[in-house]
């Protein structure tokens, strides 16, 4: 256990995986939505998928651009001071982005 890391409590911890899973399987089912006509189907119309969905995107870090810095990162690791040096790495994260195309979010994996 990391005696500076924040507690979470079990509730939290699920609804954050829950919210991570909601946001997966809606954009998964938009991906699926091929409709693009008005079909008719025992007299209903079903009209083509038009909803927009925000995707936050996050590029990943260009750790080579900050070589110092990126150095002094990989010192911290290597000496085992694991939260000074994810707090560190935070430093290299690009801003998180929001669009209507689907991407890769660094963070999340």
């Amino acid at each position: 256990d990391d005696p500076y890391a924040s507690p979470v409590s079990s509730s939290q911890l699920i609804v954050t995986e829950m919210m991570i899973m909601a946001g997966e399987a809606i954009g998964k089912w938009h991906q699926a939505q091929t409709t693009q006509e008005i079909t008719v189907s025992d007299g209903l119309a079903q009209l083509p998928n038009e909803l927009k969905l925000p995707y936050r995107r996050q590029p990943a870090p260009d750790f080579k651009s900050r070589e110092a810095e990126s150095r002094h990162m990989d010192f911290l690791y290597a000496m085992n001071k694991r939260y000074p040096h994810a707090w560190y790495a935070r430093r290299f994260f690009n801003s998180v982005q929001v669009s209507e195309d689907a991407g890769p979010h660094f963070g999340m994996g």
